[in-house]
């Protein structure tokens, strides 16, 4: 029996801790069986297997090991039938390769349907998209792909309406083996910085604390759940123990107690216990990209109504042997459709590249493709990076290093303004614009007071409210994408008989607007 109930508006590591966590009173028993409704009898003892995976980032071909295949196998293998089986996806778990791209995120939710997961926290990466696909995934029509699954985001509202989005539920509660475990999914606070401004219009994510601990009273006491677990897209660099997100969940009243933390977003793989009414809450995070398969298992006392047990661990996807071949299919038929286009070979690299080297280059387009004087963009946007001299550049491999649908933008900004974006860390620019000193030198010449400068760049770091963008005049927003840049020039460099150099600045691509 799985029910489901949807709530409306470490590196290979192991952890093992004992909890006495004390629950809200109830009737109880000491006999070594229990029954519900049905008269089933069940074990004392309760087993419950949650697996989890965040941050794939659409990493589901053989350039992948079929990480999410050999996960599959391991999660069929190891769900037993006389045992409580969850399975979470918390977050990023489309963007990120070309198949997951070409796919709009099918391919994912097909194997996620086939693994029968219980739910799909939202995270930021969710979003480049747009939000009308996800709605898609959920509005009956099978042959735009349909998840069976809820998406939570109990902390994603409206601006317009103040209510929760239309696209996400705030828990799912599943019932098996007579318990009932309410999981609820919330974003990361703050994470709106991670998307493009574009993509948020009229959403707004709300601090979780209020939300998450309000939500567990309702499904310990209202719903009568008898565990709760929170799929967070958001986490720490080492354990998580001291994540302020984490610790704020943490609270002294047993009718907001939380059993099970699971992180994402950061890439981090750890697992650690956090003290908490004198019991060890497991948080756990899986790294990114098919690294690991977190597992954890817990042993819950139904006579005591309380967590007796846990086991925690990153499982790497080395270790691991095999794959299911129903998942397999599912990559293949995609493959099949996919690779005549994103292995298509369009030229030969001339360098070994670094991601600032690319980042550089890619200024270098925007440039070019809006007769602007400097092209700025971020660092961070790259996101694949080691390409080696000689190596053969696919369609895949341009999609890889720029994953996002960035759009081009142009603005009219004085020398001040331009100065400004040198405070930004993370921006990348043109290699005709270099600062010295308190100024800056665009060509050779030092910038001058009084003059407009026209500067293209990609709408990701151009509507953040920290950065000189918005401020400047005359803004343009074209139709170029900064990805369809990337892939014209290098055939561009092709055709003229030549290598593709990204740590050349000049560049073939002509003014496109």
């Amino acid at each position: 029996m799985n029910i489901k109930i949807i709530g409306l508006g470490f590196l290979l590591v192991g952890c093992v801790g004992n909890l006495s966590n004390s629950s809200s009173s109830s009737n109880s028993t000491t006999d070594q069986s229990l029954s519900d409704s049905n008269s089933i009898a069940y074990s004392n003892i309760a087993k419950i297997n949650i697996f989890s995976i965040n941050d794939l980032h659409g990493a589901i071909t053989a350039d992948d090991h079929y990480g999410i295949a050999k996960f599959g196998k391991y999660i069929k293998d190891n769900s037993k039938s006389d045992e409580v089986n969850i399975k979470i996806a918390n977050g990023d778990m489309f963007q990120g390769t070309a198949l997951s791209y070409y796919s709009q995120g099918k391919a994912i939710v097909d194997i996620l349907n086939e693994l029968q997961f219980d739910e799909f926290t939202i995270g930021n990466h969710e979003f480049d998209w747009g939000t009308d696909y996800l709605r898609e995934f959920q509005d009956g029509v099978l042959e735009n792909g349909e998840a069976n699954f809820p998406f939570l985001g109990a902390n994603i509202y409206s601006t317009v309406s103040g209510e929760l989005m239309d696209f996400v539920s705030e828990y799912t509660i599943v019932e098996q083996q007579g318990l009932k475990i309410g999981i609820i999914g919330v974003i990361g606070y703050g994470l709106e910085n991670s998307i493009a401004a574009s993509m948020l219009t009229g959403i707004e994510f709300k601090h979780q604390r209020d939300i998450v601990l309000g939500l567990t009273s309702e499904l310990r006491i209202n719903q009568g759940c008898d565990l709760v677990i929170v799929a967070n897209h958001n986490g720490d660099t080492s354990d998580g123990r001291n994540f302020y997100e984490n610790t704020q969940l943490l609270v002294s009243n047993p009718d907001q107690k939380i059993d099970v933390l699971i992180n994402g977003h950061t890439h981090y793989p750890y697992v650690s216990y956090a003290s908490n009414q004198n019991a060890s809450v497991p948080i756990i995070q899986s790294a990114a990209n098919g690294q690991y398969l977190g597992k954890i298992t817990l042993s819950y006392d139904r006579s005591q109504k309380k967590v007796i047990n846990s086991q925690a661990i990153n499982i790497a996807e080395g270790s691991l042997s095999g794959s299911d071949s129903n998942i397999l299919n599912i990559i293949h038929q995609e493959e099949d459709l996919i690779n005549p286009i994103i292995n298509r070979i369009i030229g030969t690299l001339g360098d070994n590249t670094s991601r600032e080297m690319l980042a550089v280059w890619e200024a270098n387009l925007l440039k070019a493709a809006t007769g602007a004087d400097i092209g700025m963009v971020n660092n961070g946007g790259i996101r694949s990076y080691n390409y080696y001299n000689n190596q053969e550049i696919m369609v895949s491999d341009v999609l890889r290093m720029m994953p996002f649908d960035n759009v081009v933008k142009t603005v009219l900004l004085t020398k001040q303004q331009v100065l400004q974006c040198r405070s930004q860390y993370d921006l990348a620019t043109s290699m005709n614009l270099y600062y010295s000193g308190s100024t800056a030198y665009l060509n050779g010449n030092e910038l001058v007071d009084g003059v407009q400068y026209k500067v293209s760049a990609i709408d990701y770091i151009f509507d953040k409210e920290e950065n000189p963008f918005l401020s400047g005049s005359q803004i343009v927003l074209t139709t170029l994408l900064a990805r369809e840049l990337m892939l014209e020039e290098i055939e561009l460099q092709t055709e003229a008989g030549s290598k593709w150099y990204p740590s050349h600045e000049t560049v073939l691509l002509t003014n496109h607007l």
